[in-house]
């Protein structure tokens, strides 16, 4: 088995992404990787949720679960 390093697996794996139409996205602190993933969590679960924001209690119990 050849050797790649960390950073090579990394190129490659967002190079991967990239083809199938993700988006880079820089998160300059833990609050904005939160709110980026509550943002998405919202996105990917728009049907289940009707329309309707989660209350801030639901989205500690989501927070607390992961």
């Amino acid at each position: 088995m050849a050797y790649q390093s960390e950073a090579q697996l990394e190129e490659q794996l967002v190079n991967q992404l990239e083809k199938q139409n993700y988006t880079h996205t820089v998160l300059a602190d833990y609050n904005a990787l939160i709110n980026n993933f509550r943002m998405q969590f919202g996105i990917f679960n728009k049907d289940k949720l009707a329309g309707k924001p989660l209350s801030e209690k639901e989205w500690e119990r989501i927070l607390n679960y992961l």
